[in-house]
């Protein structure tokens, strides 16, 4: 055995150690001096063992890095910490995929913020998750999907003449970033796309910790413009409004550097690219060239006009419409992303123009739902079968595009019963 190395005793424990030997000696018990001897002895070399491992043990203490302690998150936001680290997780390892984790910190300096879900009622991980983070003097923002990771950039974007900065504009339609003190809400605007039709959208956005986190109806694509200005309505804590055809903010953001994607998860099985839905839709994400992880969107509800065709395409939870030209020549393809529902079961619908101009009715509902009836009153109606959570329906006619657009819909179920009441939902443009 080998023991540890001579340590000198504190003063008080030697004087202690020292007056117990002289107290066994002081009473006469020949039978047992050598006994008593030797137990005093053992005491002392338990005790100088003690004092070495409580300074070793110290030493290891004051030697090992601070861990972040995690916070509650702020009031009105949502943290789970072991989820959040489950997904903080994957982008480190996508770091290290992409062989970029030397320009990060270290993941045990990572300290989650709050957590934001495209779908908050979901748990099983589909729609796109969210987590801001801090790390030292640093600001992150990881995102998962069912099939990828991706981590901010840094530094941040910094808007011009406006005290907030977006760090993250992602292919999933993340928007990410910081505000200066006392801003508790901020206003996000952009443009769905490049094409002089595209629409615009506006997401005012509540703060947290000067941290945001926004999911827009658009794809970080070369030439699109994001902006950020003051908040025009300001929505409650931990939550966003989203809105389309509004005014482009009058701070605009630089251009962004790539943000760190990994596909960790590919979709097992890989979806349908055989059918005449699926290579409308692999045709259509291949010419538009917009999507991130384009191999798991699968196809979904389809529609004819005009010799025009149109595809829904969802990727667990993130929704898209893809529609082909019926034109001469080399097909022409667009697409558009339906904005993601800010609570679970609720229907986005959106009117498009994706198909040679004839407008037709796209969104996303309930995938329990076999039916969506959209009610515009005076008897203009649309009705569409739901597939897999998605659904188009050509504009009806008689309907008056007057901005804000709604319409009363119902959701029934393979049987005609109503999923729920029926309820008012906004059209976007």
């Amino acid at each position: 055995m080998t023991l540890p190395p001579r340590r000198e005793l504190p003063d008080d424990v030697r004087e202690r150690m020292r007056a117990a030997v002289r107290h066994g000696m002081a009473e006469p018990r020949p039978r047992r001096r050598g006994s008593a001897v030797l137990a005093a002895a053992a005491v002392v070399v338990l005790a100088a063992g003690a004092v070495t491992a409580v300074t070793m043990t110290r030493a290891a203490r004051d030697s090992s890095p601070a861990v972040p302690r995690i916070e509650p998150p702020p009031p009105g936001f949502t943290l789970d910490t072991a989820r959040a680290n489950a997904q903080l997780d994957r982008c480190w390892d996508a770091l290290g995929t992409a062989g970029n984790r030397g320009s990060y910190p270290d993941r045990d300096r990572w300290r989650p913020v709050f957590e934001k879900s495209s779908d908050p009622a979901a748990l099983d991980g589909s729609g796109v998750q969210v987590v801001a983070v801090r790390a030292d003097d640093r600001v992150l923002f990881c995102e998962t999907t069912a099939t990828s990771a991706t981590v901010s950039a840094d530094p941040m974007a910094d808007a011009v003449g406006f005290p907030a900065g977006i760090s993250l504009f992602s292919a999933s339609g993340t928007i990410a970033g910081s505000a200066g003190p006392g801003i508790g809400s901020l206003r996000v605007t952009g443009r769905t796309g490049i094409s002089s039709g595209a629409d615009t959208f506006g997401i005012d956005v509540s703060v947290g910790d000067g941290l945001f986190v926004a999911f827009a109806p658009a794809k970080p694509v070369t030439g699109i413009e994001v902006s950020v200005a003051p908040a025009s309505v300001a929505p409650p804590p931990g939550r966003n409004i989203v809105t389309t055809g509004v005014s482009q903010a009058r701070y605009p953001v630089p251009k962004l550097r790539q943000a760190w994607a990994v596909v960790d998860r590919p979709r097992a099985p890989a979806p349908d690219r055989a059918s005449p839905e699926g290579r409308l839709l692999g045709a259509c994400l291949a010419s538009t060239g917009v999507s991130f992880d384009a191999a798991s969107y699968a196809p979904a509800a389809r529609l004819e006009a005009n010799g025009a065709a149109l595809v829904m395409g969802q990727a667990q939870g993130r929704v898209i419409a893809c529609a082909r030209s019926a034109g001469p020549g080399q097909p022409f393809y667009s697409m558009t992303v339906v904005p993601y529902p800010e609570t679970a079961g609720a229907v986005r619908a959106k009117l498009w123009s994706g198909i040679d101009g004839a407008k037709a009715l796209v969104g996303s509902a309930p995938v329990a739902g076999a039916k969506i009836t959209l009610d515009f009153g005076g008897g203009v109606v649309a009705e569409a079968p739901i597939v897999d959570g998605t659904f188009a329906a050509a504009k009806p006619a008689g309907l008056v595009e007057d901005r804000p657009l709604r319409c009363t819909a119902v959701v029934t179920d393979a049987r005609g019963r109503p999923l729920a009441p029926a309820f008012e939902v906004p059209v976007g443009g």
